[in-house]
């Protein structure tokens, strides 16, 4: 297929997808917030209605039978009620609160990258790329990223069995779903580890990515480099990593691209590990254990963005690693 038809529908579906995704949303955002309070007047479930909820009558006090009474009548905010993904984005960000767990639009890829990504990993097979739409489910809770997936596999989405701890240091899960014969992504992330990886992290990963095979591509890698690296300066926390693992590699005349991009790739980690301190203790087990597993797995005999850890969490870390491991004997 060419990427005139792949690109031909896009935007409508990757609408389709969000407002799936939002709709999912509200119905475990509504559940998780009448479990804390089962007062309609709270301001945080009165913003997931779009009608006066004083006249809105219970029909029972038990909890699970008045959520299914409100997701089954027309009282509850959903997807037609917001006519574009604007306005979804827009009301989550107005009412963040009743919002324990949130879609965020990740936006239809762009065409140049997505050729870009063909020629790097599938020999310019476009049809083979799976995110061109794609999203982002995010939470500071554990439990109910995996009441979304419950709920989305009901909508035929095929979630990776395990979290993975990628190589540039994030955790990850995906999951695809087709939609008008597209695949498309739902991509599940903590809340913390999802907003710090697009801000400066991601600066590094944009530089770390950038192609140096040509004297041009080199001359541009090193002109981003030095961008980051003058950025970097303003942070105190940032400037120490800075100064301890990259300019060594940079303080000469001839730069060595690979050490740099190692360097690159070893603090955009730390920075990574670093934002799961403010993280759930669940999140933090989660991470601890697909980082120990990776670092196994790779060799990787660098320890210290395990020990950053409490030694609660890297022991609970290493109960969940044995038990992984005795299933899979």
């Amino acid at each position: 297929m060419d990427i005139q038809s792949i690109y031909l529908n896009a935007e409508n579906r990757q609408t389709k997808l969000v407002f799936l995704a939002f709709d999912l949303c509200i119905q475990i955002s509504l559940f998780e917030l009448m479990k804390t309070t089962n007062n309609l007047m709270d301001p945080r479930i009165r913003a997931l209605f779009k009608t006066n909820v004083e006249k809105i009558i219970l029909p029972s006090t038990n909890l699970l039978e008045n959520v299914k009474f409100l997701l089954t009548s027309d009282y509850i905010i959903n997807s037609k009620d917001l006519v574009s993904r604007q306005e979804i984005s827009k009301f989550i960000s107005d009412h963040s609160e009743s919002f324990p767990i949130k879609v965020i639009d990740g936006n239809v890829k762009s065409r140049e990258r997505t050729i870009e990504k063909a020629n790097d990993l599938f020999g310019g097979d476009i049809s083979k790329i799976k995110d061109i739409n794609r999203i982002t489910i995010i939470s500071d809770h554990l439990k109910l990223i995996n009441e979304f997936m419950l709920l989305s596999e009901q909508h035929n989405t095929i979630f990776k069995k395990d979290w993975e701890y990628k190589a540039i240091g994030t955790l990850s899960r995906t999951g695809i779903v087709t939609i008008d014969g597209f695949p498309t992504e739902v991509h599940l992330a903590e809340t913390t580890q999802f907003l710090s990886a697009n801000v400066f992290p991601h600066k590094l990963y944009e530089v770390y990515r950038l192609k140096t095979e040509t004297e041009e591509e080199i001359s541009t890698f090193k002109k981003q480099l030095f961008a980051v690296i003058s950025l970097f300066n303003k942070d105190k926390n940032l400037r120490t990593k800075i100064e301890e693992f990259l300019l060594p590699s940079v303080s000469c005349e001839t730069i060595d691209i690979k050490t740099v991009k190692k360097c690159l790739l070893h603090i955009h980690r730390k920075l990574i590990s670093e934002t799961f301190f403010s993280a759930k203790k669940e999140w933090q087990v989660l991470y601890l254990t697909k980082l120990i597993e990776y670092n196994r797995k790779a060799n990787i005999l660098d320890r210290s963005n395990e020990n950053i850890f409490s030694k609660e969490i890297q022991l609970e870390a290493r109960k969940g690693l044995v038990k992984l491991n005795t299933k899979t004997i």
